[in-house]
């Protein structure tokens, strides 16, 4: 009898989550962060992207079906959570992400305030919310699906401006409540896209490995909330320190 190729006896969605669930596998899976690229594969601006979930939900399907890859992740784009928090997008050229000049005026306690669930129905990120219910819907059972988060300590500096880093010495409690603000909002994010049905919830916290060491284990705890409702949803959590 011929010998039977494993590899093809397990899909994509099968391997990542087995990936996470330390099982046997015949080959790692692969899932890259890819957003910009997508939309100029397609030849269509981000911006024209994000208004239309037809077209977001194209890019994404294309740009997998081109390169093979084991999974597809949601946009990759920290602005996103700061405009759901009120703050103006700039657009730069066709294929770069969208910036969100920071204002250091912003009051954090105004976080808890935000209907996130209202949110997710208008704008940019019902598109992306839109768009991960369809490749579900067509190609859930088969391929995994992500969605990428902006962290807590990044988006507090990209919504004020100030590094809460270097201030977390001078003013610790101060600088650690804007971060469990931020951090308590993000937690609503999170549960939208869990409850879409995803495999992975991926948290960006570029500013992670400059933390203060001697931090880390508050930080543990104000990132906790996040990876129980992530496991309470049957989905995996992953962490994205640094670029």
């Amino acid at each position: 009898a011929a010998p039977v190729d494993i590899s093809k006896m397990i899909n994509s969605k099968r391997l990542v989550r087995g990936a996470f669930e330390a099982a046997e596998l015949p080959r790692l899976p692969f899932i890259p962060w890819i957003f910009t690229h997508a939309a100029r594969l397609e030849q269509a601006p981000v911006r024209r992207m994000y208004f239309d979930p037809t077209q977001y939900t194209k890019c994404l399907q294309n740009a997998q079906k081109l390169y093979g890859y084991d999974g597809i992740a949601g946009g990759f784009d920290s602005s996103l959570e700061m405009e759901i928090c009120g703050r103006p997008v700039n657009w730069g050229g066709d294929y770069e992400a969208p910036t969100v000049s920071p204002n250091s005026g912003f009051d954090l306690g105004r976080l808890k305030d935000i209907n996130v669930e209202s949110a997710a129905k208008t704008g940019r990120f019902a598109t992306v919310i839109e768009s991960l219910r369809r490749i579900n819907k067509v190609s859930g059972s088969n391929l995994a699906l992500a969605a990428v988060v902006t962290g807590p300590l990044t988006l507090t500096a990209g919504l004020t401006g100030r590094g809460p880093l270097k201030e977390l010495t001078e003013r610790p409690e101060e600088v650690m409540g804007a971060i469990q603000s931020a951090a308590g909002f993000l937690l609503k994010v999170v549960q939208i896209y869990c409850q879409l049905e995803l495999d992975i919830i991926a948290v960006a916290e570029r500013l992670l490995p400059a933390f203060p060491p001697a931090h880390l284990s508050w930080l543990r705890s104000t990132f906790l909330p996040v990876v129980s409702m992530v496991r309470f949803y049957n989905a995996f959590s992953v962490l994205l320190p640094g670029e």
